[in-house]
């Protein structure tokens, strides 16, 4: 077993209140510092400004706590690397630099799970079993075999890594559940979602049979793309622990030199790759959710432009269902037509917004997303990155959740382009994506398969849901049963003006105290320069009150 799993299971075999302490005491200290940046008592009070050099040193402890609490934290701090909606950019950096790759375990320890699984000996099963390892990574390993004359890729799920996994996350969102018990807060709530989004992916990522099926999908769904290649899979050999494909060689997709050396049409491969994914998110709905150098290989050909691209790893995939993904082009389309109302309408209908949240603070977010167009529509690098980080950047500001299937879409779009900048320093990625889109676009809003008496029946449904809420909420008000709730970034703001003005109002009543004392002094005294300086100094203190800010900005 891998050194950096051993401190992990000795606490799970001897005890899971030490585990559950362990991961307390190491998580812990950063959860409460984020949310007293938002919020500087916890229940109470503004945000706290912290120094860029004080954030860079809480990721750098952060991650090092990361990295001896496990795999399945390692994997969730690498989800959360991609959330600059919730993070500073210090953890965001901080957090990229957790690899997933680890020592192999020994072969025997891998043959035995296999064995288990299959009910008979690897030697029996496989014509040829390689003990070295392919690669190796936090969940499982890949090792290199025969089967049938064909050379195959056997998947084994490393053997004390489930219970691993499902304790830590047990223990997990018992401390969630506890803290949302006792603290209201938008980071904490945002965090329970990424988490909750995280169990599920993480769970099918460890069933190796499952992972199988999504290949096997894949191979479906693709079979009308010619220059996509997905491993044939084995069936009557994978089970939840061990999934054998076909093993193809080829060239690491952001190997540039090798790939010019073989003569293969880059360009034309980044396109290709474009195109099957626009198709996977717009048309299939069932998407690769790594599309990482790793997961990516080319077969030269000796003909020019006939290149294939093999994909592997089909354990984290997304799956969009038809509704999400009409409101998810809506959103798009008002963004890029910046149409401030049917934005804002789609940012609730996509269900981001905070219960509670003032409108108000909703439009300038809408705003806010909209000037990110003009802000880098003459940007010639990197452009989903950069709309990316400033959409993540935005949220970040407002509070607003951003929805996780967003979020694994634009991540593979940032790895898509960022395999093409590899071969073209100025590729453009969403210049090379609009046309395709716009393509796909054509055929997925038109649906074939909806008559109009089905578009009917469903609009009608939903004026009956609509009339239905109506109904209760005049019935409501009939009632007084009517109830306003005032959210957080507004309490934050109502705090702060009553603040400011208290302090205004104490100072006002010095003022005039001071000057009241001043001319009963000046009365007993008869004294000028008693009286000047009194009043001067009262009227200094008077215009600087005056100057401070009624109310602070946001």
């Amino acid at each position: 077993m891998p050194a950096c799993l051993l401190p992990a299971v000795a606490e799970l075999k001897g005890c899971m209140a030490f585990r559950s302490v362990n991961i307390l005491t190491k998580l812990a200290p950063t959860i409460v510092a984020f949310l007293r940046d938002r919020r500087r008592w916890l229940f109470f009070g503004g945000p706290r400004e912290v120094s860029v050099e004080a954030h860079r040193r809480r990721a750098v402890s952060l991650r090092k706590s990361i990295e001896q609490l496990g795999p399945t934290f390692i994997k969730l701090s690498q989800i959360l690397s991609t959330r600059g909606d919730l993070l500073p950019p210090a953890y965001i950096e901080e957090l990229s630099k957790l690899q997933d790759r680890v020592p192999p375990d020994p072969p025997d320890a891998i043959k035995r799970v296999i064995e288990e699984d299959l009910g008979k000996p690897v030697r029996r099963i496989f014509e040829r079993f390689d003990d070295e390892a392919l690669a190796a990574a936090s969940l499982g390993q890949v090792h290199r075999a025969r089967y049938k004359g064909e050379e195959v890729v056997v998947k084994v799920l490393r053997p004390e890594v489930p219970n691993l996994v499902r304790t830590d996350l047990h223990i997990t969102r018992r401390i969630l559940d506890t803290l949302n018990n006792y603290i209201k807060h938008y980071f904490l709530t945002a965090f329970t979602n990424i988490f909750d989004e995280y169990s599920r992916i993480i769970i099918e990522e460890m069933d190796f049979f499952q992972e199988a099926n999504n290949a096997e999908r894949f191979r479906e769904n693709l079979k009308e793309a010619p220059r996509i290649i997905i491993p044939e899979v084995y069936m009557e050999l994978c089970t939840p622990r061990v999934a054998v494909s076909k093993y193809y060689e080829g060239i690491k997709i952001n190997d540039v030199e090798a790939l010019k050396r073989a003569g293969v049409n880059v360009p034309k491969l980044v396109k290709d790759l474009i195109e099957v994914y626009a198709r996977m998110i717009l048309i299939d709905r069932f998407f690769h959710a790594d599309p990482h150098p790793g997961n990516l290989i080319v077969q030269p050909s000796s003909t020019p432009g006939e290149e294939k691209i093999v994909m592997f790893d089909f354990g984290m995939v997304i799956r969009i269902d038809e509704e999400m993904k009409d409101k998810l082009l809506r959103t798009a389309v008002a963004w890029a037509r910046r149409d401030i109302d049917e934005l804002v309408t789609c940012l609730y209908n996509l269900d981001i917004i905070e219960p509670g949240i003032n409108p108000a603070i909703v439009v300038d977010a809408a705003h806010e997303l909209v000037e990110i167009i003009d802000r880098y529509n003459l940007s010639s690098e990197r452009r989903i990155q950069q709309y990316f980080t400033a959409v993540l950047d935005t949220f970040y500001k407002f509070p607003i959740r951003m929805p996780s299937n967003l979020v694994y879409i634009a991540k593979s779009g940032i790895m898509l382009e960022g395999i093409g900048v590899c071969h073209d320093p100025n590729f453009d990625g969403a210049r090379a994506a609009t046309p395709v889109v716009k393509r796909m676009l054509k055929t997925t809003l038109v649906d074939p398969t909806r008559s109009p008496v089905e578009y009917a029946l469903k609009k009608f449904k939903e004026l009956k849901v609509m009339a239905h809420d109506m109904e209760r909420f005049f019935h409501r008000a009939t009632r007084d049963e009517i109830r306003m709730h005032i959210h957080p970034v507004d309490m934050i703001e109502i705090e702060r003006f009553l603040a400011t003005t208290t302090h205004r109002i104490m100072a006002s009543i010095f003022v005039l105290s001071a000057m009241l004392v001043t001319a009963i002094l000046y009365s007993a005294t008869g004294s000028g320069w008693l009286l000047g300086g009194g009043l001067g100094g009262s009227l200094l203190l008077f215009l600087i009150i005056y100057a401070l800010p009624s109310r602070p900005k946001r």
